[in-house]
């Protein structure tokens, strides 16, 4: 059994803040959260139970750094158990710890989607990705073959800003071969990424320059994905570490974000209404498209 979304919905569960990076461009660092705040590690089982028997598609991991996260491998089996291989569990990640977790976890794990911001490492120390003598990009590209080999389908992130908006990544990402490349604008959020905001933002003439400048890459078997701004506010069903869904709101000034009520309290149902999201914009972003790692039964015992 395929699923396509259309018959559920897409949950981005960002399980912590820490992040082993510095991404100065980062809008999830919740700096309202205190250590009472985050979920304990049953009600992040509770929690997941909850997003599977509402009948949700696709559960995708995020942070900060989600496989900082020590019970994060059996979360992914829980899931894919709990829902008999039909919600489909994909991750975020910079690396940090995704080859422990392969090795351990990959046959619970759908899609693996690498945040990569440039082949060229002075770019990616300037951003805060990589400490200035740590290598990421050659990482990115071992990583990719590692979850290929294992079965498991890949995906990039690309978060364009002044600091990689003029370069051509073509041959970086043929390279890494990912299912899906999914380009970001830089989003300012208030409160959240303000000293990046005048340094790294981007009008979208220039981010479609940027998409514009690596569309041949779609003839290759690369599925393109651009998200500006405007296609990101409220196309998203976001939780944070504290189990609240949050979501962009946009002001005169810029976004911001709001919080909603904690969805093991609420319910899933309730705390969704609250949220003012849009399924078409959803859609229309392209965020439905096959979930699962397989074309075949998707059910595990």
């Amino acid at each position: 059994m395929k699923s396509t979304g259309d018959s559920g919905l897409s949950v981005n569960f960002h399980l912590i803040e820490a992040c082993n990076a510095r991404c100065s461009y980062c809008f999830a660092t919740f700096p309202h959260l205190g250590r009472r705040d985050r979920l304990s590690p049953a009600d992040r089982e509770a929690l997941v139970d909850m997003l599977v028997d509402a009948g949700v598609g696709k559960i995708n991991f995020a942070g900060g750094e989600p496989t900082l996260m020590r019970d994060l491998g059996p979360l992914c089996k829980r899931i894919k158990t709990r829902s008999r291989g039909r919600c489909a569990v994909s991750l975020v990640t910079n690396g940090a710890r995704l080859g422990p977790l392969l090795k351990g976890w990959a046959e619970w794990i759908d899609w693996v989607a690498l945040s990569v911001d440039s082949g060229d490492d002075t770019v990616n120390v300037a951003l805060g990705r990589t400490p200035e003598g740590q290598p990421y990009a050659p990482v990115m590209l071992e990583l990719g073959v590692e979850a290929k080999r294992r079965g498991i389908r890949l995906k990039c992130n690309t978060v364009v800003n002044q600091l990689n908006v003029g370069e051509d990544m073509c041959g970086f990402i043929s390279e890494l071969a990912p299912e899906r490349w999914k380009l970001l604008q830089m989003l300012p959020v208030a409160g959240e990424n303000d000293v990046a905001v005048k340094d790294l933002s981007i009008p979208e003439a220039d981010f479609r320059a940027f998409v514009e400048r690596h569309s041949a890459l779609g003839g290759t078997g690369i599925a393109i994905v651009p998200e500006d701004n405007d296609a990101m506010t409220v196309s998203y069903l976001m939780i944070g570490p504290d189990g609240r869904f949050f979501w962009h709101v946009p002001l005169s000034s810029g976004r911001t974000l709001e919080y909603g009520p904690p969805v093991l309290e609420a319910g899933f149902n309730e705390a969704l209404r609250q949220t003012g999201f849009s399924r078409d914009k959803f859609h229309a972003r392209g965020g439905a498209y096959d979930w699962l790692r397989d074309s075949g039964d998707a059910t595990h015992a």
